[in-house]
């Protein structure tokens, strides 16, 4: 669809760019539409879509003032949610005073969640075509991600780049914001944020340790999307 026919979509033929997700036909399309402009989610959705992963987006109540959450299916779990899981985003993002791209960071941020499991699944799968894009995505995995030859917080990239940064914020911060899951995802979701006023990550991250984790997770992207296409995963194609 052509540029001016997307947008058309999105706000109707002639009108102005909506203001608000509230004031979008398709708030769900409209916030990817604008999402689709930050590299940090075009690195994502063309990852899980290469995986045929993409997980469905909603908005609605969130417990705990919370932002956004990734949900995934439980071991034993017969509910509805889909192998891929599905991302639910506050519908506090829908409020009219609040600019429409408000939502990108938090999107980013349990999109990157997304990945990280669909990147288990991949890591594990044996019917490869191509084993040299192969070889090449389990070699960053390696070296950006899990190196199941170290031990303890030397073994994950993420946490032991903040634990060198600045040892005491990881400690401190270790419950959660400092996780190995949550590192790279808090840091992808600042990146992703434009907004010169409004800080994302009220946790005071090291300096440079967002910006260095959002370069290296998009670099394993971009390795897992090459293989992803090289091999395709059979089972959920």
């Amino acid at each position: 669809m052509a540029e001016k026919g997307l947008l058309s979509y999105f706000t109707g033929q002639g009108e102005a760019q909506p203001s608000s997700l509230a004031e979008s036909k398709n708030p769900v399309q409209y916030l990817m539409q604008l999402a689709s402009e930050r590299p940090e989610y075009a690195a994502l959705a063309e990852y899980l879509q290469s995986r045929n992963a993409m997980p469905p987006i909603s908005f609605g109540y969130m417990p705990d003032s919370s932002a956004g959450q990734f949900v995934q299916q439980g071991i034993f779990s017969n509910s509805n949610i889909p192998v891929t899981g599905k991302v639910n985003l506050t519908d506090a993002f829908l409020g009219r005073r609040l600019a429409p791209e408000s939502a990108i960071p938090t999107l980013v941020h349990e999109l990157t969640h997304a990945t990280q499991k669909e990147m288990i699944g991949q890591n594990l799968q044996k019917d490869v075509v191509d084993p040299e894009a192969k070889q090449q995505y389990l070699d960053a995995y390696k070296k950006l991600s899990y190196d199941p030859s170290k031990r303890g917080i030397e073994a994950f990239r993420e946490g032991s780049l903040s634990k060198r940064l600045n040892p005491e914020w990881t400690d401190k911060n270790q419950g959660y914001r400092a996780s190995v899951l949550e590192l790279p995802a808090w840091a992808m979701g600042d990146v992703a944020n434009k907004n010169p006023v409004n800080s994302y990550d009220p946790y005071k991250p090291p300096a440079h340790l967002n910006a260095t984790l959002a370069t290296e997770r998009q670099i394993l992207l971009d390795l897992a999307t090459r293989d992803a296409r090289k091999n395709p995963n059979k089972k959920t194609r």
